[in-house]
């Protein structure tokens, strides 16, 4: 067993206990991103980062990097070492809520408008193990690295067993949860606020997937940096990313390192994060459309920023899991339905099927918000010769009408087949309906058995990561990252908008620090 040192601010600890794991079943509905990368390579990779974020043995880790096949130098080396599968959800989602909305800071008031929103893409951690569930470890290189169904061969790597953590949560209640902010609660910018009771989703889909990685213990050598000071040997704790080559890592700040920071009046954090795509381990949010009458470019960002705040500050995954599936481990993971239709395989056809009816329906929305346009303009406008030629002809009402036929159809045609499922079993859920909606509600769910905590590893504790531009982790501490990417994934291409007043289709945008405003 391994405890890391006293940290001024919070107490990190990480051990590892080499006692067998129990076994673990996870649903054939799960699928598992293979390991990139050897236990060799892992330890290589993991040793210089944190060689160089330590000050120790930083030319033999260095060397050992680039050489792999030469024992060149003095290198670190790890004291333990341990593959792990991380539960994460992909998630596609499309809602409609009732907003207030301004375009510019400026402007006198807020406009109340019925808006989309459309997330593609986006994701959540399917565990509860901080600092690591408070990090998104899914990047545009995993999602384009192909998946495989869950099988017992994937048990070991390289000829040592992995560490299977349980699916402990699921995004299905999240629209509960949003629902049930507060009005001060909901307000996402200083130019944005949502109704809380207003949210209803149109579709949510959860792709369940395992995330491969390794978790690894240094010990680090400190000499006193002020007469006085303590000296001696701390434990480090490190993971890096398993599912792509060169992934990112994250090292935890030694006590020296923070006293150095300290004295420069620097932020100081509890990890460090670096690789590439380093800025997006706290992304989580992909709006690919935000659509209203009064919504702009800007809000889309807002509103993840809004989303990557939340999922950080105040242990909110672990309260979302506490309120809604258990507080344990065992109890919570028993209480994720895998009989939800909305489960679904992170297979392509699946997500090309969910992606493209996806797209239909925003294609959709942008023509009735046009024609909502059209139809206000035409009934505001005064009866002059001036005035109509302003005014949107019955040619274009009626090609508008006439696309939204279309679209409507195509959409219909289109549907998955899960869609139709899930609604129908909405509609025997209702409460004229209640009784038959047990019945023909699927009684039997895919076995997920033996989901006690596992004793190989307890949780990197109350040590939260934070990135740099105003965001703040549980208990408003900051981090420093490396390497800031613009963007997290690829997003759709932007809609042009037919005038000012209409919705628009948004892609990716990176967003800061939404402010309070006034409410409307």
């Amino acid at each position: 067993m391994l405890s890391c040192r006293p940290h001024t601010k919070h107490l990190s600890k990480l051990k590892l206990v080499r006692s067998a794991a129990k076994r673990r079943c996870y649903s054939n509905k799960v699928r598992a991103f293979p390991f990139a990368i050897s236990r060799e390579q892992a330890i290589a990779d993991l040793s210089f980062h944190t060689a160089l974020l330590t000050g120790e043995k930083v030319f033999g880790s260095w060397v050992r990097r680039l050489l792999p096949g030469l024992s060149i130098g003095d290198a670190l080396l790890p004291t333990r070492v341990l593959p792990v599968y991380l539960p994460t959800w992909i998630i596609d989602g499309e809602a409609k809520v009732t907003v207030w909305a301004k375009k510019q800071v400026s402007d006198d008031h807020f406009v109340k408008d019925t808006a989309q929103v459309q997330f593609g893409q986006s994701d959540m951690p399917g565990f509860v193990y901080t600092p690591l569930s408070n990090l998104s470890f899914v990047s545009p290189r995993l999602l384009e690295a192909p998946t495989v169904p869950w099988s017992e061969d994937l048990r070991k790597h390289d000829g040592e067993d992995v560490l299977c953590l349980p699916f402990s949560l699921s995004p299905f209640k999240l629209p509960d949860a949003a629902r049930s902010l507060s009005m001060a609660e909901s307000s996402i910018a200083n130019v944005l606020r949502f109704e809380p009771s207003s949210l209803k989703e149109t579709m949510l889909a959860g792709y369940p997937v395992l995330v491969p990685g390794y978790v690894a213990q240094y010990e680090i050598e400190n000499v006193a940096l002020m007469p006085g000071g303590s000296q001696g040997s701390e434990t480090v704790s490190a993971f890096i990313e398993a599912g792509v080559p060169r992934g990112r890592a994250v090292v935890e700040v030694t006590s020296l390192i923070s006293a150095f920071l300290d004295m420069l009046n620097l932020p100081v954090g509890n990890f460090f994060i670096r690789g590439e795509y380093a800025e997006l381990a706290r992304r989580f949010a992909n709006v690919q459309s935000f659509i209203g009458n009064h919504t702009v470019l800007k809000h889309s960002s807002l509103i993840e920023a809004w989303i990557n705040r939340a999922v950080v500050q105040g242990g909110a995954v672990e309260r979302y899991r506490n309120h809604f599936f258990g507080t344990s481990d065992q109890a919570a993971a028993r209480n994720v339905d895998w009989s939800d239709v909305r489960i679904r395989p992170f297979d392509l056809d699946e997500r090309q099927a969910n992606a493209s009816w996806l797209k239909s329906g925003a294609n959709l929305y942008l023509l009735q918000t046009m024609l909502q346009v059209y139809n206000s303009k035409r009934e505001s406008a005064p009866p002059t010769a001036d005035a109509a030629s302003l005014v949107p002809s019955d040619s274009d009402v009626q090609w508008v009408k006439t696309q939204i036929a279309t679209v409507e159809k195509e959409r219909e045609e289109t549907k998955p087949a899960w869609i139709h499922e899930y609604e129908i079993q909405q509609r025997l859920l209702s409460p004229h309906d209640g009784s038959a909606a047990q019945e023909a509600r699927p009684a039997e769910r895919d076995a997920v058995t033996d989901v006690d905590k596992p004793a190989q590893v307890d949780r990197l504790s109350e040590a939260n990561l934070s990135a740099d531009e105003g965001k703040q982790t549980e208990e408003g501490r900051s981090v420093a990252e490396d390497t800031p990417v613009e963007g997290k994934r690829p997003a759709e291409a932007e809609r042009p908008a037919e005038d000012d007043r209409s919705g628009e289709g948004v892609k990716r945008a990176d967003g800061g620090k939404p402010s309070e405003g006034d409410k409307p």
